[in-house]
């Protein structure tokens, strides 16, 4: 059975900035990470993690830079799915699907 761990809608900004002024969604990922990772040691395994859109808040290059660096910790494999929010030639060029897709 493949085990699939799913993050939805993480809605990055640049580093040093709230979502919607308010809400700081590095420190949610961080801990979203974290837990997946702490998933893998505490069960029989988790196969892979999806990360569903929104991504970032806004599309910007700068914003997804953050996103790959919070998920640099990840010891899994990872994949994204974008959101409305997201800019899709941006996760294309940064996050190519598996198999080159």
């Amino acid at each position: 059975m493949t085990r699939i761990v799913q993050i939805s809608d993480t809605h990055i900004v640049a580093p040093g900035n709230l979502t919607c002024g308010v809400v700081d969604t590095a420190l949610a990922l961080t801990t979203a990470v974290e837990t997946a990772n702490r998933l893998v040691d505490q069960t029989d395994g988790v196969d892979m993690v999806v990360v569903t859109g929104d991504l970032t808040e806004h599309g910007r290059a700068a914003e997804y830079d953050h996103f790959a660096r919070l998920m640099e910790p990840l010891n899994l494999p990872w994949h994204v799915l974008p959101g409305n929010h997201d800019d899709r030639a941006e996760i294309r060029d940064r996050f190519p699907a598996p198999g080159g897709g």
